[in-house]
């Protein structure tokens, strides 16, 4: 009797395990398929560019939207070529009179001049009257006379912008000066995509505004994001990460390359111009990308460091605290010290300095 007793009790063991590892794998079926559900992608256009999002959280698919419409919103209060937007009306008022605007536009403003100042006028709000006389502002481009491009330079000077802050009311000093915020517009479309992750049920994601990146939240696995370098010379292919940076937090901020070039008569010109020379930018560097904790601050140095190279732009990387990766034309890669353990090449024909 006994016996028989625990013959059945070994019958049973078999059995529930068996029922044990259904029930585990249902669960974790469960969790895949929740997982997946609440992983959402979402790829709109606006600023001229494409935004990525990828974002896991039980509000993915809304905050997705929200960031788009906010994304959408900035671009018709910040970008010139917008009638009506809040620097059309700024640059028509130039030398005559104040204009009222959106706080979001008088902090932009302000932190640009901000850097512009750091940078020793590398780059300059007021930068658009060169910018148009190259064509490089939507119109047809062309080569300028010296006189053109003279008489724009002594129109461009951030000095002539004044900003009444109790009264959110902005004015150009100067007729014939006109501003441009395209310097900056994309980081603090990626700042405000942030924000609104931050405000809602995102438990991680990223967002891509060009080539401006940002990443929110830790990963289940505690894994870093890892953010791709493109190959700057071969810009329209799918598949052309040159490299890898690893991080945990913050924005990281490309520019350079194929895309940022413009067809001139025949040659390709940077659409970056020197306003120290009034010329398209002219140097060694094929790309810059920046890390830092401010997506507006990493977005202008990758272009104040694509025009100073990397010895003249050591003080204000060291002032903002922000690392760097430049990209030769001769495929040499520098990175700086911190980031260092964090960087891998991919392409074999791109190596370390």
């Amino acid at each position: 009797m006994s016996d028989q007793v625990g013959l059945k009790g070994r019958a049973c063991v078999p059995l529930f395990f068996l029922m044990f590892i259904i029930i585990l794998c249902v669960t974790v079926g469960y969790m895949v398929l929740e997982h997946k559900d609440k992983t959402f992608t979402y790829t709109s256009s606006a600023m001229g560019v494409q935004i990525h999002q990828i974002l896991y959280g039980s509000d993915a698919e809304k905050a997705s939207k929200e960031v788009r419409e906010k994304i959408e919103k900035l671009e018709d209060i910040l970008s010139y070529d917008i009638e009506g937007s809040d620097i059309d009306r700024i640059n028509g008022g130039a030398g005559e009179k104040w204009v009222k605007t959106s706080k979001e536009t008088i902090q932009l403003l302000d932190k640009f001049i901000s850097i512009s100042k750091r940078s020793k006028r590398t780059v300059d709000p007021t930068s658009l009257p060169l910018i148009s006389v190259w064509g490089f502002d939507g119109t047809v481009a062309k080569y300028p006379s010296k006189n053109e491009i003279d008489f724009a330079l002594e129109n461009i000077d951030y000095r002539d912008i004044k900003i009444n802050y109790d009264v959110d009311r902005i004015k150009i000093g100067k007729k014939g000066e006109a501003i441009t915020l395209k310097h900056v517009e994309r980081g603090a479309a990626c700042s405000a995509a942030i924000d609104i992750y931050k405000n809602m049920k995102v438990d991680y994601g990223v967002v891509a505004v060009g080539g401006v990146v940002g990443v929110y939240g830790v990963k289940p696995d505690n894994s870093a994001w890892k953010i791709s370098v493109k190959d700057p010379f071969l810009y329209n292919s799918e598949d052309v990460r040159i490299a890898a940076l690893r991080i945990k937090s913050g924005y990281v901020a490309t520019f350079g390359g194929k895309e940022d070039k413009i067809n001139i008569n025949g040659s390709q010109r940077n659409r970056i111009l020197n306003i120290k020379t009034g010329m398209p930018l002219e140097n060694d560097v094929a790309l810059v990308s920046i890390l830092h904790p401010d997506a507006i601050v990493a977005n202008t140095l990758s272009q104040i460091c694509c025009i100073l190279d990397r010895n003249e732009s050591q003080e204000i990387l060291n002032y903002y605290g922000a690392e760097a990766v430049f990209v030769y034309n001769d495929k040499k890669i520098y990175i700086t010290p911190k980031i260092r353990g964090d960087f891998s090449i991919i392409a074999p024909e791109y190596s370390m300095i």
